[in-house]
């Protein structure tokens, strides 16, 4: 019986090959994890006083340690930056002051679409007029202006905000794709039973025929796919089936509008 010893040259070939397949296992990897990671940077994360580390009020974290103020343009990153201990007088001193004076949602100052524009051009997004507002989830006021933030090259939009025409003030922030999602983990699609497993404190009300979920005292409210309710009376059962059909941002002091 023959035994086919391997030769040193064959032994190299083999080995060359390994190598080869295995840098080619690592770079697919690496491929998709690049992918993975482009996925996830569009995915916006709505917070109650910012979205995905871009504050809509003074109260965000970010905003409260640079030198944010919502009715003017951004500084410049160097000059808004304090030390560590200034940081934290300036924000005991600003409790003390909000503790004395009234309450948070009369205080803290709102951003404006302008700033919004110059924040986000940073990360490759850019505003599109909607001149078509029948396309818009909500009813929209005559004080009110609307545009959609959509990524460069892309048509659809990411997101739509709705401002104040002369002040500027961001009024609402609506997401409308699945994919996005808020600090309590709800997206569109969710059942109102899944949404109120996470949100127990949330009610309901029709406002100019459209059905809302909400918290009075969470920015963080939601937008119900309930259809022909003009004349209709809605009851708790109807609200129960439906689903969410957009997240929106909106500032506790405008709920009443």
């Amino acid at each position: 019986m023959k035994v086919k010893i391997m030769t040193l040259k064959s032994a190299c070939i083999l080995f060359a090959a390994l190598i080869f397949v295995g840098l080619g296992a690592c770079k697919t990897k690496t491929s998709n994890d690049k992918e993975q990671l482009s996925v996830e940077e569009d995915i916006w994360v709505v917070e109650e006083y910012e979205i995905s580390d871009l504050p809509l009020t003074s109260e965000s974290p970010i905003a409260m340690n640079t030198s944010f103020e919502g009715n003017v343009d951004p500084v410049d990153e160097e000059d808004a930056l304090l030390e560590e201990e200034e940081i934290d007088e300036a924000i005991a001193e600003e409790a003390v002051e909000l503790e004395e004076e009234a309450e948070l949602e009369e205080m803290y100052e709102i951003a404006t679409l302008e700033y919004l524009i110059d924040m986000i051009e940073e990360q490759e997004y850019e505003a599109e007029e909607i001149v078509d507002v029948s396309e818009l989830v909500v009813p929209l006021e005559e004080t009110q202006t609307v545009v959609g933030f959509n990524k460069k090259g892309e048509e659809k939009n990411a997101f739509q905000v709705i401002s104040d025409q002369e002040t500027g003030e961001i009024e609402q922030v609506i997401f409308t794709d699945k994919k996005h999602h808020d600090e309590y983990d709800v997206s569109v699609g969710m059942t109102v039973k899944e949404v109120k497993k996470l949100r127990r404190e949330l009610k309901h009300m029709v406002h100019k025929d459209k059905a809302f979920l909400y918290d009075e005292n969470s920015n963080v409210m939601y937008l119900l796919d309930s259809q022909n309710l003009e004349g209709d009376e809605i009851t708790e059962a109807d609200i129960e089936n439906m689903e969410v059909s957009a997240l929106i941002w909106k500032d506790k002091k405008h709920h009443k509008r």
